[in-house]
């Protein structure tokens, strides 16, 4: 039988698709809409997985929707009333948001034409089989941690067969989640996307600001469970994160979006890091307590903290651990889809839902991007037979950037590999070529490696597979090279130095953002990956998202070319096609792309 997760209206919306408790295809609406986080209904996505499928609407034997609306509301009614110092603005604000949801029955009969049952999942059990039952294990413990769901911020569950027990839960407003996203909003980035700025931003940064924050905003007990003192936030107001006593307490107002970031920012990162990484590790020890398992799967938006992530390995008693590709709210259309299947059918193989791969979005044959290219009278070539990666890797070792679309598209907010930019490592220029000339984002952000598995412990201090992009670990030692901090040095000259003989995947702090290959998981990126190591002795790249600042990771063909000719890559690759700057017809566009995205 066919199921369809859905969520939309908050973030992130997506859909997807499971039969027999196998997922077979899942997306997010911004890829098809070309908007950044989009929430509206994700009729794109729907449409996308049941033509992945190949069925109809009508063979659908149930829709879920990944969060109790009505739970929702009762929430909010309670803030309304008890914690928002604006009663009326906040309740228009919501009014909004919850119109839409409660329409949703008749919006999922209009939009797609199912005319069968709609069925719901709490929030964070969404985020829960989101985390286990795609995990190769068949017991272990979850730890679910984001923003808010319908009341839970926080939720510890345990996992076994095909059944989860939820054991313990943090209600709203004493939310990580929200505490890590006010210190975004305070920082000049946008809640809901700036996170991993705020994170990247920390190793510049010295942690001063912890025992403010400990004293004064959050309470940390030893099992994780936190209270946050609301005289400092404002997030209950619905407009503005933070309030005037935040403000107070770090030298305020909150730095304007776009303008300098000062050594208040990088320490401000670097406090809130070590505090979210502390009670994140507080939180997974306490699941271990209460569950006895060895294994943990992870999911919510704060299992996107790969830092955090990278501590868990070193300080808890896991020895084996899952993160969700999709650990935001697109993956509860994952897990909600999963939730009510495993639920319903009690005696189904939980084997069936390992999630192998996180490619499950389109994919394009070599007929239809040719079709594509001749259509648009584009001059491009084929590769020679056999020549693919060695071409590929060649360009990449002299220096060149090449745009990278194969196969499906992630699922996710990660490039793994299918809609990728690809850089070499070894230049000491690529980080800010990429950063300045391709990506045209904050200078400070560093770009993250795709390696050889089996090369991993040769680079890293790691040995295991990190196949999804969601660890953060320090290079190995005997490749880090000398530094010097001078006194009164700015964030620029920073990010400029070489700290490793592979530098461009180097962040301040000597660690990187992981992602391990091998030739099961992508076969044509383990090659390219195999052949530069013939030529550098490293096999290892820069892989960082198919885009620009403010856009969604390409979907199509056509959304590759346009953001190929937008930049300075030098190479355009398509399947088994490859398009060179040179010789391209003068691209233009109507509207100048850098005002259609938002920064976000």
């Amino acid at each position: 039988m066919h199921i369809l997760g859905i969520s939309c209206f908050y973030h992130d919306s997506a859909a997807c698709l499971i039969r027999d408790g196998e997922v077979l295809a899942a997306a997010q609406e911004e890829r098809f809409s070309r908007i950044k986080h989009d929430k509206s209904f994700p009729v794109n996505a729907v449409n996308y997985c049941l033509e992945a499928a190949d069925i109809r609407v009508e063979d659908l034997e149930a829709v879920v929707y990944y969060d109790f609306e009505t739970w929702t509301i009762e929430r909010v009614l309670h803030n309304a009333h008890q914690l928002a110092a604006d009663k009326d603005a906040y309740w228009d604000l919501a009014r909004k948001s919850l119109y839409k949801k409660l329409k949703l029955p008749r919006l999922i009969r209009n939009r797609i034409g199912y005319a069968g049952e709609i069925y719901k999942t709490q929030h964070h059990l969404s985020h829960a089989a989101g985390a286990y039952y795609p995990a190769p294990f068949e017991e272990a413990a979850i730890l679910v941690i984001d923003g808010v769901g319908e009341h839970a911020c926080t939720t510890i569950a345990r996992g076994k067969g095909n059944r989860i027990e939820v054991l313990k839960q943090q209600f709203y407003p004493h939310s990580l989640g929200l505490l890590y996203s006010a210190f975004t909003y305070f920082t000049g980035f946008k809640v809901n996307s700036g996170e991993y700025k705020l994170m990247g931003l920390a190793p510049f940064g010295d942690p001063v600001y912890y025992n403010s924050i400990v004293k004064h905003l959050v309470d940390i007990r030893e099992d994780g469970s936190i209270r946050l003192n609301m005289e400092y936030f404002d997030f209950q107001n619905g407009e503005k994160m933070t309030g005037d006593l935040f403000n107070a307490l770090f030298g305020g107002p909150p730095r304007q979006p776009e303008s300098p970031i000062t050594k208040r920012e990088m320490d401000l990162a670097a406090s809130i890091q070590q505090v979210t990484e502390e009670i994140v590790v507080k939180m997974a020890n306490h699941a271990f307590e209460l569950t006895g398992s060895c294994n943990l799967a992870m999911s919510g938006g704060v299992a996107l903290n790969c830092v955090a992530n990278g501590r868990l390995f070193d300080q808890t008693p896991f020895k084996d651990f899952y993160f969700q590709p999709a650990a935001g709210d697109a993956g509860g259309a994952m897990g909600c889809a999963l939730s009510w299947y495993f639920e319903n059918y009690p005696d189904a193989d939980k084997q069936a839902a390992v999630q192998e791969s996180a490619l499950l979005g389109p994919s394009f044959s070599q007929a239809e991007i040719a079709a594509f290219l001749n259509s648009a009278d584009l001059p491009y070539r084929e590769f020679a037979p056999g020549k693919r990666a060695e071409t590929i890797a060649g360009w990449l070792y002299e220096n060149k950037v090449v745009g990278y679309f194969d196969d499906r598209m992630e699922f996710g907010p990660r490039a793994l590999g299918a809609r990728s930019i690809l850089g070499n490592p070894l230049d000491p220029e690529m980080q800010s070529k990429l950063n300045l000339k391709i990506k045209y984002r904050e200078s400070f952000r560093p770009f993250a490696p795709i390696f050889k598995e089996e090369r991993t412990a040769d680079y890293f201090d790691f040995s295991r597979p990190s196949p999804h992009m969601l660890v953060v670990r320090p290079l190995k030692t005997s490749l880090l090279k000398p530094q010097k901090k001078a006194a009164g040095e700015n964030l620029i000259s920073r990010i400029n130095q070489v700290r490793s003989e592979i530098p461009a995947i180097t962040h301040v702090d000597h660690s990187a953002r992981l992602q391990s290959v091998n030739p099961r998981q992508n076969e044509r990126m383990y090659e390219i990956l195999d052949q530069f190591e013939k030529l550098s002795g490293k096999g290892i790249l820069i892989n960082t998202s198919f885009n620009v600042r403010g856009e969604p990771i390409v979907c199509t063909p056509q959304d590759a070319y346009r953001c190929f000719m937008r930049t300075e890559m030098d190479v355009l690759v398509l399947g088994d096609c490859y398009l060179t700057k040179t010789g391209q017809p003068v691209f233009q566009e109507e509207q100048d792309w850098q005002k259609h995205f938002e920064l976000d």
